[in-house]
């Protein structure tokens, strides 16, 4: 299915694994070929796996970076509701006004999904 070990990992949240994975040198920024070309902060983020998240951005990876829809980690973790994620993906710099292909800022999918934490 294109997932590579790191994505599996990121994915399930177990942290350890990752953490295992990125000194052995796995690409934070390798694209899976499902799940619309995400990496795995994009997934961890989706999945509400704040500690993943945290290893994934120390380990390099682009807290910016977008999958084929133009969505972000920031606004894919908005969109799920997931605050303590949405929180340190600020911290780490992420685009807060980002837009995705349909036009969407993370506060607008938080908003569109209810999510009133997030926003």
């Amino acid at each position: 299915n294109g997932a590579s070990p790191l994505y599996v990992a990121s994915q399930e949240g177990h942290t350890e694994v990752v953490d295992v994975l990125v000194k052995a040198g796995a690409d934070v920024h390798q694209a899976t070929t499902k799940e619309k070309c995400s990496v795995p902060l994009g997934i961890a983020a989706k999945n509400g796996h704040t500690e993943t998240v945290q290893r994934l951005l120390k380990a390099g990876a682009n807290v910016n970076r977008q999958n084929k829809n133009g969505d972000v980690p920031l606004g894919i973790a908005a969109q799920n509701g997931h605050t303590e994620t949405v929180q340190r993906l600020l911290e780490a710099g992420a685009n807060v006004n980002h837009q995705n292909k349909d036009g969407a800022s993370p506060l607008y999918v938080a908003s569109q999904e209810g999510h009133t934490e997030v926003v």
